[in-house]
């Protein structure tokens, strides 16, 4: 672990710091689909990355950030909606390959997996972090315009992993979370 912590220190001169923000829509699948109709539900993203480029248009981008997911759930039957909210800590490692000259403001596309520890799980306001697993596998996927000091960015993550507890509450059900979103990227 310090042998990683020194290597990524020492490529300061080809790595940067930034913050992340942003907006995200996210929802969730279920399998069976059951009597329910879901939703986008609006929630945010804060964190910090650490980007290190292996020459001029590639690099790799792991960060650090919390992520409010969740879903609006609508009953079919009864017409009652309730609001499941998620809260992960989230660890992206998105490659990114970059289109132009370094210095200038240039397109890019990234993609990589995530990997999220459930730090809160609520249902209309009510505590049910006991019906999820504690931790989230996915995918990202998205692109990007730089205009350094700031990227903006659009980015579609896809969980792979049931993250239903299925402890016999919820009886054998998939659920795997969605989300799309909007960010900016200060560097420091």
């Amino acid at each position: 672990m310090l042998l990683l912590l020194f290597c990524l220190l020492s490529l300061k001169g080809y790595s940067q710091f930034g913050i992340r923000a942003g907006a995200n829509f996210a929802s969730i699948n279920q399998d069976p689909k059951l009597d329910l109709e879901l939703k986008s539900n609006p929630g945010y993203h804060l964190g910090i990355l650490y980007e290190i480029d292996f020459g001029d248009n590639f690099s790799w981008r792991p960060g650090l950030q919390y992520s409010l997911k969740g879903s609006k759930i609508k009953s079919a039957t009864s017409g009652n909606e309730n609001v499941l909210k998620t809260g992960y800590l989230e660890m992206p490692l998105d490659f990114v390959l970059k289109f132009g000259a370094p210095e200038t403001s240039r397109f890019g596309i990234f993609a990589g997996p995530y990997l999220g520890l459930l730090m809160s799980s609520d249902l209309d306001d009510q505590d049910v972090k006991d019906t999820y697993k504690d931790l989230d596998l996915g995918l990202n996927a998205g692109i990007q315009f730089e205009f350094l000091p700031v990227t903006l960015g659009l980015q579609y993550g896809a969980g792979l992993n049931n993250v239903a507890n299925n402890n016999g509450t919820t009886g054998d059900i998939t659920v795997k979370n969605q989300s799309v979103s909007a960010f900016v990227i200060f560097t420091l």
